[in-house]
């Protein structure tokens, strides 16, 4: 699988509808996990609200001094080399019409930790190939969810597979023929 993976990431933008709040809370409570496991807090994504980044930013410092956090935007090649080292990804919105760095993450090994019953559009591509919790628990319950799942590398591993399975099976001619059964099925206008 190449390099070791030490992180456990959300990559997302740095603002409220997006809630890496979520993600840094659920790490304050993941403390003995972290330590046990030797994964390390990842949380990077440009600021679209400065306030909220910084609330964001000072909430995993102090529940993970050892937290890793990258303020820029990122390019593919930095992406690629974030989620090579990725254990887990944590998507944390609520809700997303698609999640693409789900889906990115998954295609470099990294599964990811989303919200279920469909609120993360991702979620139909990768089926199998990722973690679907309830995020209208609370924190501490989200919490001990994902404690078991950092715990269980075997788990990880088969999920891991899946994810990147799915991931690579959404081609550009996947995709194409996906559209193009879209547009056959649409009216035109005389």
């Amino acid at each position: 699988d190449g390099e070791e993976r030490v992180f456990v990431t959300c990559a997302v933008r740095l603002s409220a509808e997006k809630d890496p709040l979520r993600f840094c809370r659920i790490m304050g409570h993941l403390g003995d996990v972290l330590s046990e496991t030797g994964l390390i807090p990842l949380l990077c994504g440009a600021a679209s609200d400065l306030s909220y980044a910084e609330e964001c930013r000072s909430t995993l410092r102090s529940a993970v001094p050892g937290a890793v956090m990258i303020e820029d935007f990122l390019g593919p090649r930095e992406l690629a080399a974030i989620f090579s080292r990725t254990a887990l990804n944590i998507h944390p919105c609520a809700y997303d019409a698609f999640g693409m760095t789900a889906v990115e993450a998954s295609a470099f090994g990294a599964p990811s930790v989303m919200n279920g019953g469909g609120a993360i559009g991702a979620s139909e591509l990768l089926g199998d190939g990722c973690f679907q919790l309830d995020y209208s628990l609370p924190t501490e319950n989200l919490a001990d969810a994902m404690a078991d799942i950092l715990r269980d590398k075997k788990l990880i591993a088969d999920v891991r597979k899946a994810a990147t399975k799915r991931a690579m099976s959404w081609t550009e001619d996947v995709s194409g023929q996906v559209i193009l059964k879209i547009l056959q099925g649409c009216s035109l206008p005389n």
